[in-house]
């Protein structure tokens, strides 16, 4: 993937640094959270939700969320928000969509916790195998450039930034979501 393609995911809109930063770092270590990637995103995966083109152009996916295929979007809540400070999204097509994030710099500071991010119908969750899990290669890495570049702890408790994300954007998400995806 490229700067440019991955760019093309936000619908012209400029990168905040957030973005730009991560994409390099993820270039050079590329293993520092379970499951997550940022992606080049081509579009497949919203049609299935809905052939609105307003649920397409506000939502914009950016990384996949775990290795079964659930995707991270941001959502324009048409507020005119910069997009580093638009709510994340995590969605699965088999599972559901929920508010994990209140923005980039909060779902950063989540991957620190380096345990993929479970998409269910009834709302979120953490999973690590404990007998097969290990470590990413980079994890270490990772939170130290995060805390030197943002000046972002690593988190202990992830719940502790998707429940105020959840309480921030869910609702509003969800009224939306509904909007879109109801038969016309």
């Amino acid at each position: 993937m490229t700067m440019e393609s991955f760019q093309r995911n936000f619908h012209g809109q400029p990168l905040p640094k957030e973005f730009i930063w991560l994409y390099a770092f993820q270039q050079r270590m590329p293993a520092f959270a379970q499951g997550f990637a940022l992606i080049e995103y081509d579009g497949r995966a919203l049609k299935a939700w809905s052939g609105k083109d307003d649920f397409s152009r506000r939502l914009m996916p950016f990384a996949s969320a775990n290795r079964a295929g659930a995707l991270l979007a941001l959502w324009d809540e048409g507020l005119g928000k910069e997009l580093d400070q638009m709510p994340v999204v995590a969605l699965s097509e088999a599972a559901g969509m929920h508010v994990i994030a209140g923005g980039v710099l909060e779902l950063m500071r989540i991957l620190t916790y380096d345990i993929d991010i479970i998409v269910e119908f009834e709302g979120l969750g953490f999973y690590n195998d404990q007998e097969g899990y290990e470590v990413s290669a980079h994890g270490d890495a990772y939170t130290d450039w995060l805390k030197e570049n943002f000046d972002a702890d690593p988190v202990e408790n992830p719940w502790e930034i998707v429940d105020i994300a959840q309480e921030a954007h869910g609702e509003a998400f969800e009224v939306w979501l509904q909007s879109q995806t109801e038969e016309t």
